[in-house]
């Protein structure tokens, strides 16, 4: 299980630019294709999808 000092791990790791978190986001869609979003985020090869606003 994670704990919290997993988060702050992490955190410090993306500040510091040793970690990146882009090969994890499968795609990225506008408000307006929620439901194009909804959908893949329920196929298993879809690891990430962000909804920008």
């Amino acid at each position: 299980a994670y704990k919290p000092f997993h988060f702050s791990i992490a955190l410090k790791l993306l500040k510091e630019n040793r970690i990146s978190v882009t090969p994890l986001i499968t795609s990225v869609e506008p408000l307006k294709n929620i439901k194009k979003a909804l959908d893949n985020y329920i196929k298993p090869e879809n690891l990430k999808t962000i909804i920008r606003m």
